[in-house]
């Protein structure tokens, strides 16, 4: 395989890269709005809830990763997958905004907003 010092910077950028991807607004407005939501009623839970997010969110992430390059290595994944993957994501994110917007417009000035979508009540449930 030869020396593998050639990834220490492919590492380092992938992990600063990640640093950067939690503090994007959408990550942190999710942390907030449930933690807000869970202090009136899980109080001492509420605080648990971004370690949980990231922890999830970072495993889910390495693991999509690590199926990829597998598939990448073998050959397996055909051109058109990175285009199919990238309308998926501007399909969702707008999807999950549109409902976030609408639930916040619903929500009164300062008050928490129930998280919607389908990981919603399971997110809800653990933290």
């Amino acid at each position: 395989m030869g020396d593998p010092g050639h990834l220490l910077p492919l590492i380092g950028l992938t992990f600063l890269l990640g640093l950067r991807h939690g503090m994007d607004p959408d990550h942190l407005a999710v942390v907030d709005n449930i933690t807000r939501f869970n202090v009136a009623s899980h109080a001492r839970a509420a605080r648990w809830c971004g370690l949980f997010f990231s922890l999830g969110h970072g495993a889910m992430v390495t693991l999509v990763a690590a199926l990829l390059a597998v598939a990448a290595g073998a050959r397996l994944v055909p051109s058109w997958v990175e285009h199919l993957g990238q309308a998926i994501s501007v399909v969702f994110l707008l999807a999950m905004g549109l409902l976030n917007l609408q639930t916040l417009r619903k929500a009164g000035n300062g008050a928490a907003a129930l998280p919607r979508g389908l990981r919603a009540g399971l997110v809800m449930h653990f933290c």
